[in-house]
Order: C-alpha cells, then sequence, then structure tokens
C-alpha cells in the first residue's frame, strides 16, 4: 500500500487544519479507540466536534515537545542513520486517517516520548507490560496501518537515559483498529455521538430533565452559598470558644472536672489507633481481609456558576 505524505510542518497551524479536519482521526487518537487511552470514546467524539474544549497542554507535554529534537538525535544515533524524517501521512485508500511521525528511515515510522521520571522508570522496569508501552502501542500501530510498515519504533527518552521498543506489525490487531477507526470518523463526519459510559463519562440531562436540574442545582447552589456563610460564623465563634476552654482549663488547674454556672468541664487521657503505623507493619493481604467497599458522594459548587440573589434569598425564608 503506498501512502500519502504532506509538506506540513508539525505543531503550525496548517498542521493543526490538518489534523483537525471534519472526520480525520489521528494516531494519537489509537489508544482512546481501542480502549486504553485517558478519554472515554464519547469524550473524543465531543472534543473533536467542538463540544467539549480540548485538554490545554500541561507541563510534561511541553518538555516532551521542547526535547523532541534532542530525544529525535539520539535516536538516530541508536538506530545509525544520518537523518529521522518528521513526517505527516495519510493513509493511501482512507485518507481521513492520518499520522505525524516524529521520524520515518525509509521503511519504520518512529515514535518519541519524552516521559516524566516515574513513567519512565516504569518502562524500564517493566518493559512491554509497562503502562507507557500499553498506552502507545496501538498508536505506534496505526502508524503501520497508515504506512503499510512492518515494524515501528517506539522510544522512550530522558536526558540521561533512553530505552528503544521495535514494535512488529499485528494484522489481527490492526483489523480490529481499522474497523473501529472507519467507525469513528463516520460518527464524526455524520455527528452520530457514541454511547456513553457511565463509570467514566459525565451525566449531562437532556429533555424534560433540564427543567428539573435546572431546580435541583439552583436550589442546591443558594443552600450552599447560606451553608458556607454559617460555617464561617460558626468556625470564628468555635475559635473564640477554644481560647475560653483553654482559660478556663488552665483555671481549673489539676482537678479532673470543674463545674460552674451551667458549664461542665471533665479532662481524661485516652489512647488511639495510630492506623498510619498499622498499616505500615502489617502486611496488605492482612489488612484486606477487613476492609469492605463504601461508596461517597461529593457535590461542588463552582465558583464560576454560584446561585442568584433570588435564590439565596428564597432559600434562607
Amino acid at each position: 500500500m503506498t501512502f500519502k505524505a504532506r509538506d506540513l510542518r508539525q505543531n503550525t497551524p496548517e498542521w493543526a487544519q490538518w489534523r483537525g479536519e471534519a472526520g480525520v482521526v489521528s494516531a494519537s487518537q489509537a489508544a482512546v479507540l481501542m480502549g486504553v487511552g485517558y478519554q472515554t470514546l464519547n469524550q473524543l467524539y465531543r472534543e473533536r466536534m467542538g463540544i467539549n474544549p480540548s485538554e490545554p497542554e500541561n507541563h510534561f507535554m511541553r518538555w516532551g515537545r521542547e526535547h523532541e529534537d534532542d530525544a529525535r538525535m539520539a535516536l538516530e544515533d541508536v538506530l545509525e542513520t544520518a537523518f529521522l524524517l518528521p513526517l505527516c501521512v495519510e493513509h493511501g485508500e482512507h485518507p481521513l486517517l492520518r499520522a505525524s511521525l516524529d521520524g520515518w528511515d525509509g521503511a519504520h515510522p518512529c515514535e518519541i516520548k519524552c516521559p516524566s521520571d516515574s513513567v519512565f522508570a516504569d518502562v524500564l522496569a517493566l518493559g512491554t507490560d509497562s503502562e507507557g508501552y500499553r498506552r502507545y502501542f496501538p498508536q505506534v500501530q496505526f502508524q503501520m496501518l497508515v504506512t503499510g510498515a512492518q515494524a515501528a519504533f517506539l522510544f522512550f527518552w530522558r536526558p540521561d537515559d533512553q530505552k528503544l521498543f521495535r514494535v512488529e506489525r499485528d494484522d489481527d490487531y490492526l483489523a480490529q483498529l481499522l474497523d473501529r477507526a472507519l467507525d469513528f470518523s463516520r460518527r464524526l463526519l455524520e455527528a452520530d455521538e457514541p454511547p456513553v459510559d457511565p463509570s467514566q463519562d459525565v451525566y449531562r440531562p437532556t429533555g424534560g430533565e433540564v427543567a428539573e436540574w435546572t431546580r435541583l442545582t439552583e436550589a442546591y447552589k443558594a443552600k450552599s452559598a447560606l451553608a458556607d456563610a454559617a460555617k464561617a460564623d460558626v468556625a470564628r465563634h468555635e475559635a473564640e470558644m477554644e481560647a475560653l476552654k483553654a482559660q478556663m482549663v488552665k483555671l481549673k488547674g489539676n482537678f479532673a472536672r470543674a463545674s460552674f454556672n451551667g458549664v461542665d468541664i471533665t479532662s481524661s487521657t485516652s489512647m488511639r489507633l495510630d492506623t498510619k503505623r498499622l498499616r505500615a507493619e502489617l502486611p496488605d493481604d492482612f489488612l484486606r481481609k477487613y476492609e469492605k467497599p463504601s461508596e461517597s458522594v461529593r457535590i461542588t459548587v463552582r465558583a464560576d456558576n454560584p446561585a442568584s440573589a433570588t435564590a439565596i434569598d428564597s432559600a434562607a425564608a
């Protein structure tokens, strides 16, 4: 199969436009397609359709981008090749399947990763069983799908160490990846949102549920605002009570109890279990026998969408 190379420089506006064209599926999205990415398929769809914003570049991503040239030169030394060409490519039969190669030696795609110290240590310790390798395996396979290559290189680089994997083409895996990539491309073109995963995706009310959720959330935010104001008063009163208590304890001296003017004070000493130390000294298997699952529910009122003054007045009434 012959792929098509595009004359594009990576990390430029033209490159971003090429990657963001309607229906495009890129190699970096392969992990999500295969269920091992940091997003669900629904989250990726909503990001690609512009419904949800893309995640901003973080410190680790920026560090990796800034050191990619250093890593590429190191890989050229390891492979004993004069030059690895960064290349933007499209599948010969399915041009909406695309990849931005960190390097191309004429026969093999090269994917470069500049991970954090902890991720790199995991890669060194566990090799192909590491989370880093497993997450990037689909991306490298996708690059072979687009280029038709029989093998690819996955290179992890740190300034003081490096690890190279030669990844062989897996045609059975690629058959599944191709099906999923084409289906996702179709969904993007037809605005066919993938099903949500209740364990990972965010619940979004629709239809008649919207009015009920609006009523409940506005009421909750109003009560939360009142509770926050009350908590501030409680905290102030409790701090003043602690100061008064300290004075009374000092006045009663070494008496275990004091009682005056309707206020009783009792001092006692009790033993408390040091659970942190206990966990450190007992094996996990022993402690696990006495653990039981529990469900917690946390509700957070975001500062960018507080309760209205009308709602607060109504809640206080």
